[in-house]
């Protein structure tokens, strides 16, 4: 069989039996927060794909157990989605999203202070997006993915953190990956509405952001079989 005809068959057979079909991204996350730790922590999720993906048994977790699975919920193309141990918590704290449709309540959700990981995996046990962090967070202030072609769905490991929260990440120069955010930092973040703790507000951009649906163009639809997939990019900000 001619390479020309193994990559048709390997792009119909992946477009055939979804297999390119996981295109959910964690955009932004925060895990040192102002006022209860568990109950006001928050990881967004973004499905940057043109469809619709089924996220029932999926789950969140770091290298050592599973934080949460999902329980019938799907995302739409274009679409985000907060998972939070205290849903409600989150809604009255931050003033958007609704319960159970963008918001979604994970029990046991706890992201460490200094060093953790946080990753997605499908109902099949694949990890679909990973990050690893260290101790560089500020209190209060989100972490957001400041690139938007995502083309890398790997950020570092317990063994070697990748993300670098106010510079180059991953070991690439000028490649931002996650960014700390807060107000003036991440153009879309905003002060959440409620003091906590000492009164100080939480800082974010939940359920909003300048991402865009990646649509594969011919060329990287040919190339898709052998090299995985490439998208069409719009920088935030």
């Amino acid at each position: 069989m001619k390479l020309s005809t193994i990559a048709t068959a390997s792009i119909a057979a992946a477009f055939t039996t979804g297999a390119f079909a996981n295109t959910v991204a964690i955009t932004e996350f925060i895990n040192d927060v102002q006022g209860s730790e568990s109950a006001l922590e928050w990881v967004e999720i973004y499905n940057y794909g043109t469809s619709a993906v089924d996220l029932t048994g999926w789950t969140l977790g770091d290298e050592d157990s599973d934080l949460g699975t999902f329980a019938g919920f799907t995302l739409g193309s274009g679409e985000y989605a907060i998972l939070a141990d205290d849903a409600a918590a989150f809604i009255a704290e931050w003033g958007v999203g609704v319960l159970g449709v963008n918001v979604i309540e994970i029990d046991t959700l706890t992201l460490a202070n200094g060093a953790d990981e946080l990753i997605l995996s499908d109902s099949g046990s694949n990890a679909v997006w990973s990050l690893a962090y260290d101790n560089d967070e500020t209190a209060g202030i989100s972490t957001y993915l400041a690139v938007d072609d995502f083309s890398n769905t790997v950020f570092g490991s317990k063994a070697a953190p990748g993300v670098d929260r106010n510079g180059d990440d991953i070991g690439i120069p000028g490649f931002l990956g996650y960014e700390s955010g807060g107000v003036g930092v991440d153009p879309n973040a905003f002060a959440s509405l409620v003091g906590n703790g000492s009164g100080s507000l939480n800082e974010g951009s939940p359920l909003a952001g300048d991402y865009s649906v990646v649509i594969p163009t011919p060329g990287a639809l040919a190339l898709l079989g052998l090299a995985g997939f490439a998208g069409t990019r719009r920088r935030r900000g």
